[in-house]
């Protein structure tokens, strides 16, 4: 009789045991998601906050008839799409390539 009841709170000890790694394992997936979609966020948030910026600025040296405001714009737009968007893209396509290969996406 006791070497049941024995037997019956180790299988309730170990079914609470799963249920928590079960538990632990879904916290910690769901951390990851709300990490990578805050670093999204913030990519993405520099990227949109960069671009503005350049047109502004653009907007702002061709109403001020700059002498060389096409000079300048060609500059700023070269400098947004070789060092921003490169970036950008690198960051977002590794969080949701390794978001693919940990099986949560």
């Amino acid at each position: 009789m006791q070497t049941m009841t024995l037997q019956k709170r180790l299988d309730e000890t170990e079914s609470r045991l799963k249920q928590r790694k079960y538990n632990v394992d879904e916290a910690e997936k769901e951390r990851r998601s709300r990490d990578r979609s805050e670093i999204g966020r913030s990519i993405i948030t520099l990227f949109v906050s960069s671009v503005l910026i350049v047109l502004i600025a653009i907007v702002v040296m061709a109403w001020a008839d700059f002498t060389t405001w096409k000079e300048a714009s060609e500059k700023l737009i070269a400098l947004l799409s070789s060092v921003v968007l490169p970036v950008v893209t690198l960051v977002i396509g590794y969080y949701f390539g390794t978001e693919q290969q940990s099986g949560s996406g």
